[in-house]
């Protein structure tokens, strides 16, 4: 009886708890944003493993505004997500790199955390 007590109390005092284990989002660390630049065709790039590719986007960094938005967003590599859409129009030709992100997204809605331009973390990504 006691036990339950404790339990009870402990979740009463959590209200948290409940919405973290039934939560079906994830969230991944945002470590750096991109201008979507796309090439001439025919434009082709040496990449590190010393392979010559013809360059389909050319990812320049760039800086955010801090905030929070809502998006839409495909992944298009391992830890590298197109924002697809999003009510600010202006971020539509982003990208968004991630650290050991593992969601297999395909225009789904996102929150967008823009938290620094600065740092290892820049921000934070979440499933909806």
């Amino acid at each position: 009886m006691i036990f339950l007590l404790i339990y009870l109390i402990h979740f009463a005092l959590n209200p948290f708890y409940f919405e973290t284990v039934n939560s079906t989002s994830s969230e991944c660390e945002v470590i750096q944003f991109y201008e979507i630049i796309t090439p001439e065709q025919g434009i082709k790039v040496l990449t590190k493993s010393g392979e010559v590719e013809e360059a389909t986007f050319i990812l320049k960094p760039v800086r955010i505004d801090e905030g929070i938005y809502e998006v839409e967003i495909t992944r298009k590599a391992p830890n590298l997500y197109q924002i697809n859409e999003a009510k600010d129009i202006r971020l539509t030709k982003y990208f968004i790199e991630t650290r050991y992100c593992n969601e297999y997204a395909n225009y789904k809605k996102a929150v967008f955390k823009v938290e620094s331009n600065f740092g290892q973390t820049k921000g934070k990504l979440v499933f909806k």
